[in-house]
């Protein structure tokens, strides 16, 4: 019984650090895409407001 705790604790543990090994960068990836992208919006965001014809006059300085 000892042995068969033992075997099955090893492998749910395997189990789970598979799925961590392969989710776990996965969801960083899209977490830090997406922040990425809202930041990116944000600051195009405020730049796109600044921007207008900008009229100047030369001046004859001799």
């Amino acid at each position: 019984m000892k042995g068969n705790k033992l075997i099955l604790y090893v492998v749910i543990s395997m189990i789970f650090f598979g799925a961590a090994f392969f989710i776990i960068p996965q969801i960083s990836r899209s977490m830090t895409n997406r922040l990425y992208k809202a930041e990116i919006k944000k600051s195009n965001a405020a730049d796109d407001e600044d921007i207008d014809i900008e009229i100047v006059k030369k001046t004859e300085e001799d």
